[in-house]
């Protein structure tokens, strides 16, 4: 039973971040079930099949054919709760934008294809390849799902679950030492030090002057960590965060990186998540969505009215023709 649960969750993943989902049917459909404000036509269900054929035919392992169909309805009903869960959070479907949309659809397509990468923009003939490549029936259609994908990962990083173990909120500002000597570059950063003890703000100072790259456009922030996931940073990193009160400046602190100042603005008894998939992989994060899933259910949000097992596979779905 784990084995299956666990194989169903990776197909949810694997759909949600790959692009491997639902249609969004917009044709008249019988309803099979209603999840708040939304609804699952049998439409949609039986375009979900189809586009999870490949994992179904080769990842099945034993599963009988209505379990399976019940199964991966389960996670179209999940879907539809975290859709309306997100837009309590205010990440809902229409705070997507187009340009979003249009963003993630192109960089799927230069990964996919290499002579697309070399054309200044896809042409719709493009877009239609492979929104029919990947089963979404229109690009209309493969355009709403991506809209839901970008809804999933601002809803995970919107996200904040109550935690009996703190964050803390950490913020650097890396000179390296891998263009210039270590003397100058310590001679930098003592000046850096110099102008924070002064007063300066550390996330202007950051994005002028930090030479990580990642961090440094984002005002030197690093994200939040438990003590724990300290010990993930290099050891002199890790061990200076140790030393560190809340709102205290670092000294200069040298790693293989170079030299930082270091600095822990804020705590939270909360859980955060970086990405859709970090939220879907954790313990937390699912127990959390699955218990969603329950409340709804609890509070009569989710009504049932076609069986999984009434609605046919596709012809895609080869093992249980």
């Amino acid at each position: 039973m784990r084995r299956h649960a666990q194989w169903l969750l990776l197909c949810f993943v694997i759909a949600i971040l790959a692009g491997c989902g639902s249609e969004i049917t917009t044709s008249q459909s019988k309803v099979m079930v209603e999840v708040g404000n939304s609804s699952i036509t049998e439409a949609e269900f039986t375009t979900f099949l189809d586009q999870n054929s490949n994992n179904i035919n080769n990842n099945a392992g034993g599963l009988d054919a209505n379990t399976t169909r019940q199964q991966l309805l389960e996670q179209l009903i999940l879907q539809k709760v975290l859709l309306e869960e997100s837009a309590k959070l205010g990440a809902g479907i229409d705070s997507v934008t187009a340009e979003q949309t249009t963003m993630m659809i192109d960089q799927a397509l230069e990964q996919e294809n290499a002579a697309i990468a070399d054309k200044e923009k896809p042409t719709f003939a493009d877009y239609e390849a492979f929104a029919k490549k990947n089963r979404f029936g229109s690009v209309e259609g493969m355009r709403a799902y991506v809209a839901q994908i970008l809804t999933f990962e601002s809803y995970a990083k919107m996200l904040q679950l109550p935690s009996e173990t703190p964050q803390f909120h950490l913020f650097h500002i890396l000179v390296s030492t891998q263009t210039v000597s270590e003397s100058v570059a310590l001679d930098r950063v003592n000046q850096l030090l110099t102008q924070l003890k002064a007063g300066e703000d550390f996330s202007a100072l950051a994005q002028q002057y930090s030479e990580d790259t990642g961090s440094g456009a984002n005002g030197g922030d690093l994200g939040w960590y438990t003590k724990e996931q300290f010990a993930g940073f290099v050891p002199e990193f890790a061990t200076a965060l140790n030393t560190l009160e809340i709102g205290q400046l670092s000294e200069p602190v040298k790693t293989e990186f170079g030299y930082h100042i270091m600095k822990i603005t804020e705590s939270r008894n909360a859980t955060s998540f970086g990405s859709f998939q970090e939220l879907m992989s954790s313990p937390e994060g699912m127990a959390y969505v699955q218990g969603k899933v329950e409340e709804y259910r609890q509070k009569d949000l989710i009504k049932n009215y076609v069986r999984a097992e009434d609605v046919p596979f596709p012809e895609s779905v080869t093992v249980f023709q």
